[in-house]
């Protein structure tokens, strides 16, 4: 049985860190997991990030081109520049295609930036709404079976992004004054994306242990292969 699990979340809600500690959560139990973007993410290094997210976005759009060029285009009509609409259609595609490929094999799928959280992104700066066509024309292959969100006061989220190392995100770059006002927009924005979709609820406040963040994601997991566990969803995430 193959089940995709998505992480959604502000930058520096801690959403990557819970995800990587639900993989020993899992191990526990006996289920097997895995990172399906692992290659892609922001803990990989730029360059390599970079040139395996060409090569899956250049794969799906070779395999689905219609689907390519319309994703090309909603994707222009919300960027601003368009190195943004680039990097934002590379993304889009690429997590399509390594969802979509790896329900050909069992176990638990992870995914830290999925298709939800890519919308997110998409959304966060967009001049024109395309949230809901993209979304309507995705393949249902990509879409998570469950989203954890990882909820945190934007405080927490505005301290963690200080303490950060890396300047991978964005929003990292701003201004604090800025910052907060994104971050606001950006809380808002995610509650539409995922209302009426299967969503887990994760509380990750200054304290909060990821392990046992991870320990729920593992047993509501367990509760899903076993049938009794939240339900796969279609439906549209509601326009920004």
């Amino acid at each position: 049985m193959s089940l995709v699990v998505e992480f959604c979340g502000l930058p520096g809600s801690g959403k990557s860190t819970v995800a990587r500690h639900t993989l020993a959560a899992l191990d526990q139990l006996g289920i097997e997991g895995t990172v399906v973007d692992e290659e892609i993410s922001a803990a990989a290094a730029p360059r390599d990030r970079l040139r395996r997210r060409l090569v899956a976005a250049a794969a799906e759009a070779a395999h689905h081109p219609l689907h390519a060029v319309g994703s090309a285009r909603q994707v222009a009509l919300a960027q601003g520049s368009a190195r943004d609409s680039v990097a934002g259609l590379a993304q889009w595609l690429a997590v399509q295609r390594l969802v979509a490929h790896s329900r050909g094999d069992d176990g638990v799928h992870l995914v830290e930036e999925g298709t939800v959280q890519t919308l997110w992104t998409l959304g966060l700066r967009a001049r024109r709404d395309v949230t809901g066509p993209l979304w309507a024309a995705l393949n249902p292959r990509a879409r998570a079976d469950l989203l954890v969100v990882v909820d945190a006061t934007v405080d927490v989220v505005v301290d963690r992004l200080a303490g950060r190392e890396s300047r991978h995100s964005r929003t990292q770059q701003l201004p604090t004054g800025q910052q907060r006002v994104e971050l606001e927009h950006g809380r808002d924005l995610l509650e539409r994306l995922v209302a009426g979709l299967p969503v887990l609820r994760l509380t990750s406040d200054a304290g909060t242990d990821p392990a046992e963040l991870a320990a729920l994601v593992a047993r509501a997991v367990q509760k899903s292969r076993n049938g009794t566990g939240p339900c796969r969803s279609r439906s549209s995430p509601r326009r920004a």
